[in-house]
């Protein structure tokens, strides 16, 4: 049962007094009142705001309570759909100051949006003047909400969107009796965006990973497939992201110019003393393992498969442990510990050296998994067939497949279409085509396999193609931002691919967002 929540009463003098010093402090310039009430009604904060207020002054304040029956009914009219599921929770102290503005505009309802601020205002879910940022007294946070524009106790047309698309989702997610698979491909930085997607899939499947019989990845995909089929909570890797944001993780690397030349500079002087350095990706693996240790992960593990390119062959090849290859597929699956299967598949040419010596077989060089497949299809639909051939009896006869493209290309680039609208090369259209003809050239990849994927009886793909406005390819200063979209719905285009046609279930309208921590 839902209790009492302490506040205080503040006289009018000193509610004023403090309500005009919140104004003067620069993190809350931009925020929500949390002093509430008039001249006539008197004024009302929690204790914490008070005490954060008044500094070393005097003030007159009577502790007071917001009764049962009024929290409920503020707390009733503050809604949690896609972007709050896919958030960080709201810390107590938030929604203790949520839940009196809620009290003191009886009128108002609030979606929560997650923690951030939107830095990129062409992109936003809904008006600038819907959107209201709060935090406790002196926090140095944002937690975004949107005002929601209907009746008390409804949901706005956009809010009904959302929910609707959450309960289709929820259907496709947990249909019984198929094989459901997970492919997330590469992206660079961009692969923070898609932690959002992972953490949807838990929510769908009430965070039973069981019924996922199947993960694969390539190159960025594959460090965040590991991470999912390891049973690795999804918030790990925010975490990660944000110490290499904050600049708290040195020993990572990332595609940022001065990370690449110290992992450069280091590998060089390893090799000239006759050392093998480790793969720069096991420090990757190994911060997992020290944030989330396997004895308190509560996800099973998962079969997982790698994309990786060999260095002496053109054919797709995926890496994953002995006891997840059938034998009928030994020729497109080779044996690895999934920790270098993960090494490989993100082994970038000319950026990070091959993984060597794996496998055990004769060609036992391994780089980056996007060069033969970016977005992993074909092979776990080749293993499907051939286990369906082999073993009907215990092989589901439908396969669904969740596609996660990350869509790291040209018309993405801010810079280049920047470059694109100057008059010389408007005119001659020779970057625009160029750019356009480069992407054209990798969506192949993925939009061949599709069609032949929807052509086939009992098989679907739902796909999330991720827009972002910008390319977020090598810089740090991205992955803030990446989270932020990924976390709304509107950042993705959702097409699912079945009975040789397409259905468009989410349209893109991109949301760029910059969380602060």
């Amino acid at each position: 049962m839902m209790g009492a929540m302490k506040v205080c009463k503040l006289s009018v003098k000193d509610g004023e007094r403090l309500a005009q010093r919140a104004k003067s402090v620069p993190s809350l310039r931009r925020r929500e009142a949390l002093v509430h009430g008039d001249a006539a009604s008197g004024y009302v904060a929690t204790l914490r705001t008070v005490e954060a207020l008044a500094g070393r002054d005097r003030v007159r304040a009577e502790g007071a309570e917001l009764g049962a029956d009024r929290l409920r009914q503020a707390r009733a009219r503050l809604f949690f759909g896609w972007a709050a599921a896919m958030s960080d929770p709201l810390p107590d102290s938030v929604m203790d100051e949520t839940t009196l503005l809620l009290d003191a505009n009886p009128e108002l309802q609030l979606e929560y949006m997650g923690r951030g601020r939107f830095q990129n205002e062409s992109h936003l879910p809904t008006k600038k003047n819907e959107l209201l940022a709060l935090d406790h007294a002196l926090g140095k946070r944002t937690y975004l909400f949107r005002r929601i524009n209907a009746p008390v106790g409804e949901l706005d047309e956009r809010g009904k969107h959302v929910r609707d698309q959450f309960e289709r989702f929820r259907t496709w997610f947990n249909e019984p009796g198929v094989r459901l698979v997970i492919s997330v491909g590469g992206g660079a930085m961009r692969m923070f965006a898609a932690t959002a997607v992972l953490r949807a899939i838990d929510h769908l499947l009430d965070h039973d990973r069981s019924k996922v019989h199947e993960v694969w990845g390539s190159s960025g995909g594959a460090f965040l497939g590991y991470v999912f089929s390891n049973g690795f909570d999804m918030r790990v890797v925010d975490e990660i992201g944000f110490d290499v944001y904050n600049g708290r993780a040195k020993q990572l690397i990332n595609p940022s110019f001065s990370s690449l030349a110290r992992y450069t500079a280091a590998n060089a002087v390893a090799r000239a003393r006759g050392k093998r350095p480790p793969h720069p990706f096991e420090a990757w693996a190994d911060a997992l393992d020290v944030k989330e240790p396997p004895s308190t992960r509560k996800h099973p593990k998962l079969a997982y498969f790698a994309m990786a390119t060999n260095t002496r062959s053109a054919e797709p090849i995926a890496l994953g442990e002995e006891q997840f290859i059938p034998a009928s597929c030994r020729d497109i699956l080779v044996a690895c510990a999934g920790r270098d299967a993960m090494c490989a598949s993100t082994s970038v040419p000319f950026l990070i050296p091959p993984h060597r010596g794996i496998t055990g077989t004769a060609d036992d060089t391994w780089v980056d998994g996007s060069i033969t497949d970016e977005n992993p299809l074909a092979l776990p639909f080749a293993k499907w067939l051939r286990e369906r051939q082999t073993d009907p009896e215990h092989t589901p006869s439908r396969l669904k497949i969740l596609s996660v493209h990350l869509n790291l290309r040209m018309s993405e680039s801010a810079v280049m279409n920047r470059i694109v609208a100057l008059p010389l090369f408007r005119r001659t259209r020779l970057i625009k085509h160029a750019g356009r003809l480069l992407d054209m050239s990798l969506d192949s990849k993925t939009y061949a396999p599709l069609k032949i994927l929807a052509s086939v009886p009992g098989v679907e793909v739902l796909t999330l193609k991720l827009s972002l406005g910008w390319l977020g390819a090598n810089s740090v200063r991205d992955i803030p931002a990446a989270m932020r979209a990924g976390r709304s719905l509107e950042a993705w285009k959702i097409l699912l691919y079945a009975n040789g046609k397409q259905q468009l279930f989410q349209a893109p309208n991109a949301v760029v967002g910059l969380p602060d921590r």
